[in-house]
């Protein structure tokens, strides 16, 4: 049996969803010609952000 998420950990994933979903939309500057959009910290935060998203689904935590 998959352990349901605590409502905690339901909202911390929607906030985490929604904060990569933010910084995959972020628009580049026109002048731009470098693929990486994110500033040092923001690519931190991402992979951290994805990190712990990962590991949730390794302990079969359900999302819904």
């Amino acid at each position: 049996m998959i352990p349901a998420m605590t409502s905690d950990r339901i909202l911390a994933y929607r906030v985490f969803t929604g904060e990569l979903e933010k910084l995959s939309l972020k628009k580049l500057p026109p002048d731009n010609t470098k693929p990486d959009h994110l500033s040092g910290s923001e690519a931190i935060v991402a992979e951290y952000l994805r990190m712990r998203i990962r590991q949730w689904e390794e302990k079969g935590y359900d999302k819904s």
